[in-house]
């Protein structure tokens, strides 16, 4: 985990631009954000913890968030001087037991093995309230198969199936639903093409059958009582 984070220190300063200031960023985090607006609860009061939040991209959906990352976290405070953010690791949140209805993190279990996963999981679990939820996105075990793709090292070297997460999830957690991101590279498209295909890639990567051939999956666990 520490190369992990020392990886994402060094890439603060750059990361919004290398990462989201394209065509290829924006139209993943505009699909992201269709998953989520139809998962996360937005009740007045509820309370929703952005997980590994980076720089802040998708703190505006959150009531708070936590980094392991402290350049990631400066970053996040200074574009979000109003939200409660602290810098610790996933595995070893600050905040005690069942404070969250919401627990939401992109981009970042990608990063870790199963039995990380599984720390992760737990600590999750510990913080979010009796029925609360857990989303977060994975490349797709399926579409790494089908590409015969090979990470090098720890970057994203994690795919995963739903299957996959329905095991290391259980007992914890119940997979309630899962969605395809990504269907197409429909962001390499001129602009004038991108806005007429984008929202037919969206409706392909949520359809029952698209969503298995997508590059990314997003998964939905709910907290499960003992």
């Amino acid at each position: 985990m520490d190369e992990v984070v020392d990886y994402y220190d060094q890439l603060a300063p750059t990361y919004d631009d290398t990462r989201f200031g394209h065509t290829w960023g924006q139209f993943l985090d505009r699909q992201e954000r269709e998953v989520l607006a139809q998962w996360l609860p937005d009740e007045p009061g509820v309370d929703r913890l952005d997980l590994a939040c980076g720089t802040g991209r998708t703190l505006d959906l959150a009531t708070a968030g936590v980094d392991a990352s402290a350049a990631m976290v400066g970053r996040a405070r200074h574009r979000h001087p109003d939200t409660p953010i602290e810098c610790a690791r996933a595995d070893a949140l600050p905040y005690a037991p069942e404070s969250f209805d919401a627990v939401f993190s992109l981009h970042f279990f990608m990063h870790l093995d199963p039995s990380y996963i599984r720390r992760v999981l737990a600590e999750c679990h510990r913080v979010l309230r009796p029925g609360g939820l857990l989303a977060f996105d994975a490349p797709s075990d399926l579409r790494r198969r089908f590409n015969d793709y090979q990470p090098e090292g720890w970057h994203c070297a994690t795919a995963l199936h739903p299957l996959e997460v329905r095991r290391l999830a259980s007992p914890l957690f119940e997979l309630v639903d899962f969605r395809g991101v990504m269907f197409a590279p429909v962001h390499r498209l001129p602009e004038t093409a991108r806005r007429v295909w984008r929202p037919a890639d969206s409706a392909v990567a949520q359809s029952r059958l698209g969503r298995w051939a997508c590059s990314h999956f997003m998964f939905l666990l709910q907290r499960r009582e003992p």
